[in-house]
């Protein structure tokens, strides 16, 4: 919103749906609301479409950013799981990182902090902990990004 209100985010350059922000769920506080209610730069569509991977792709030069928990030294990575806990799910993750991957142009990034307990646990670890599933697989994950690049 704030973007968008100085101007920084105007979607002029989308392939598809050029000039909407294009959502399934909004959340925010009542300014965020004030601004989306009758907003025509907002198009509220179904999940059918907004995660569908082929429909992603036909974004050209799409980025997907997402979060991770763990990652391993081969790429797998875990958004949804703490010490054998389900902490989360991961919604979109994996249509928004496939559908980046196949469109022209697209790359896939997640984000994370390189350590966990107050720096005391690396959160890259050479195999995914006992018990932690892989919401993103070896092949899906392009690029990881942490607070040093």
């Amino acid at each position: 919103m704030k973007l968008m209100k100085k101007g920084v985010i105007d979607n002029s350059m989308k392939t598809l749906d050029p000039g909407k922000v294009v959502c399934t769920l909004l959340g925010g506080t009542k300014e965020f609301y004030d601004f989306v209610d009758h907003n025509e730069d907002f198009f509220m569509r179904k999940c059918e479409y907004v995660l569908n991977p082929s429909i992603i792709a036909q974004q050209k030069n799409m980025v997907s950013i997402n979060a991770a928990v763990q990652v391993d030294l081969y790429g797998q990575a875990c958004s949804e799981m703490l010490n054998g806990k389900q902490i989360s799910g991961i919604g979109g993750q994996n249509d928004f990182l496939r559908g980046a991957m196949l469109s022209e142009g697209g790359r896939s990034i997640l984000c994370m902090p390189s350590t966990a307990a107050k720096g005391t646990k690396s959160r890259i670890v050479a195999g995914l902990e006992k018990g932690t599933v892989v919401s993103d697989t070896r092949y899906d994950t392009m690029f990881i990004v942490t607070e040093y690049g």
